[in-house]
């Protein structure tokens, strides 16, 4: 499994089936480490004060979303040069990365406030 820019809530220890974890760069593991997430741009062991992450709803798209809230460590996260290398040019809800200074792990591009 190839991983870029996103978000993973528990762990990636497969059984037996011989799946592989592979980081491409700027994925977040929370809670703890259990994914071989080596890359400088990873951050694993974050905690969900860390995440802000707003409760699962409807943020516009086709599926339910988690929405960043202020503060997450997912805002912005990945570099403007960064983000055609990591992400799509749009995000779940098709709004276009980046929204700000940089390019949010994850589903969600929070677009910032006028």
């Amino acid at each position: 499994m190839r991983f870029s820019g996103n978000i993973v809530d528990g762990d990636c220890h497969a059984t037996d089936d011989g799946v592989v974890w592979m980081s491409q760069g700027s994925n977040i593991e929370s809670p703890g480490d259990s994914c071989d997430f080596g890359e400088s741009s990873d951050m694993v062991n974050m905690t969900s004060a860390q995440l802000r992450l707003d409760a699962l709803a409807d943020n516009g798209g086709e599926t339910e979303t988690h929405l960043p809230m202020m503060g997450s460590v997912v805002i912005d996260a990945i570099t403007a040069e960064q983000c055609t290398e990591v992400l799509p040019g749009s995000e779940q809800r098709l709004v276009s990365r980046p929204q700000g200074i940089g390019c949010d792990v994850g589903s969600v591009e929070v677009v910032p406030a006028p």
